[in-house]
């Protein structure tokens, strides 16, 4: 028995047509033999940069590798072959492959994070291989470029009105200065060089990407590094909520968010 389409009660909205609204988002790609679209990282986001710390590749890379070893099996069964143990390990390996040449590339077009990603990209495979090295707070910043550096507070936090150091009087407190050049750190430093098997380099030679090259060669090297930067970055947070609460700061240095403005409103 037939089932009549349901009537439809006349209205000031019937017979038109909503007509559907297409969000903005990302580029997107077609997966092979699907006809669902996988969007792509923009190339311009620092986002790339900060999974290329984490070890987490783009889900949009992950999901084409996945689909590939899922239409090779696809084809392989209604080949009438069912493909074994060592047949699924070896497209899982090139899968792998896949994932970190394609990553690579998309790494290398980033327009920003290049501070983080110019000293991982030369040991790229090293760096998301390796089984043990964990990130903390303090290393993350040293990593990234975003943390208390002068040029960051005064650039991109807007929390101070010029990007000078405050601990030697450089114009320019860039993560070069602060963790290579600063002389306010040079015992610290000077320290980590020595258990990292750097000091035979020249002070104006050291940067970013030998940090990354030391710490990957050995886990007491990451932990040197690591309590160099947990020192440095955090003395001079410090001394800067020690600016913060100064009544002769400026103003956009006094400036606070959340509970921390809430706080400091109530505060006497």
């Amino acid at each position: 028995m037939a089932v009549s389409a349901p009537t439809t009660v006349p209205g000031p909205e019937t017979g038109k047509k909503k007509k559907s609204k297409k969000k903005k988002g990302k580029a997107s790609e077609k997966v092979e033999n699907t006809g669902e679209s996988v969007p792509t990282a923009p190339a311009h986001s620092s986002v790339p940069a900060a999974k290329s710390q984490t070890n987490t590749p783009p889900w949009h890379i992950e999901a084409a590798a996945l689909a590939d070893i899922y239409w090779k099996r696809d084809r392989s069964r209604k080949s009438g072959h069912e493909p074994t143990y060592e047949e699924m390990e070896s497209w899982r390996t090139e899968g792998r492959e896949a994932i970190l040449n394609r990553w690579r590339e998309e790494l290398a077009g980033a327009r920003y994070g290049r501070w983080t990603l110019d000293a991982i990209m030369p040991v790229f495979k090293e760096w998301t291989e390796r089984r043990w090295g964990t990130l903390s707070y303090h290393l993350t910043q040293g990593l990234t470029g975003h943390g208390c550096f002068g040029s960051y507070l005064h650039k991109i936090a807007r929390r101070e009105p010029t990007p000078t150091c405050h601990h030697c009087g450089c114009v320019n407190d860039t993560p070069q200065h602060t963790l290579f050049d600063c002389p306010a750190w040079n015992d610290h430093r000077d320290t980590m060089l020595r258990l990292t098997g750097l000091d035979n380099h020249g002070s104006g030679a050291l940067n970013l990407t030998l940090f990354v090259r030391s710490i990957l060669s050995d886990e007491a090297k990451w932990q040197a590094i690591q309590v160099f930067c947990q020192f440095v970055l955090g003395s001079k947070e410090e001394a800067e909520r020690a600016r913060e609460i100064d009544p002769g700061a400026p103003q956009m240095r006094r400036r606070r968010t959340g509970r921390r403005r809430r706080d400091f409103v109530r505060a006497p």
